[in-house]
């Protein structure tokens, strides 16, 4: 059983739809729920990167 919690808060994520899974420039990476995630919601959403919407990345 696989059972997700956030790498910040250490709060356990419920479903594939709360959590965000941040990639790093190596392997490095961490899951972080939706309230930890909101500054790179934030980042995203400023610099047009992502749809307000669906949060989906946008592809150019």
């Amino acid at each position: 059983m696989d059972i997700k919690k956030c790498d910040l808060c250490k709060k356990k994520i419920e479903g594939g739809d709360g959590s965000v899974y941040v990639r790093f420039a190596s392997f490095d990476h961490a899951d972080l729920c939706e309230e930890c995630a909101s500054p790179v919601y934030k980042f995203l959403q400023k610099n047009k990167f992502l749809d307000k919407k669906q949060k989906n990345i946008k592809k150019s």
